[in-house]
């Protein structure tokens, strides 16, 4: 009886220890699993920031550069623009010479006479 009682008293500290620990390696098994999720989710984070970061990075370096080649555009607009000063002023002058050559040759033209041809 004694016997008997202690085997049922170890059986039943067994099945309760079981019981109670099932639950417990469930617990241990869904907080591991949180945890490599967690660190899955910090390491694409991480990821992502760094991919952010850098195309920021090149993204300034695109503005730097746009900028410059506006800098570029606005210098060559300005020269353009003093040279089309310039050709227009080049344009007046050799007009002024045409138009004074043309009446040169007019002059020279009423002055010749029938008669010293």
């Amino acid at each position: 009886m004694a016997l008997d009682k202690g085997v049922e008293f170890f059986y039943e500290i067994f099945f309760y220890g079981i019981i109670i620990s099932l639950p417990l390696l469930e617990i241990w098994d869904q907080q591991q699993s949180n945890k490599k999720k967690a660190d899955d989710l910090n390491n694409k984070l991480t990821y992502l920031d760094n991919e952010i970061k850098v195309l920021h990075t090149k993204e300034l370096e695109n503005n730097k550069n746009l900028n410059m080649k506006i800098e570029g555009l606005e210098s060559l607009i300005a020269n353009t623009e003093k040279n089309t000063a310039e050709v227009m002023n080049e344009m007046s002058k050799l007009k002024y010479d045409i138009n004074k050559l043309i009446e040169l040759q007019m002059r020279n033209i009423t002055n010749v006479t029938p008669a010293t041809q």
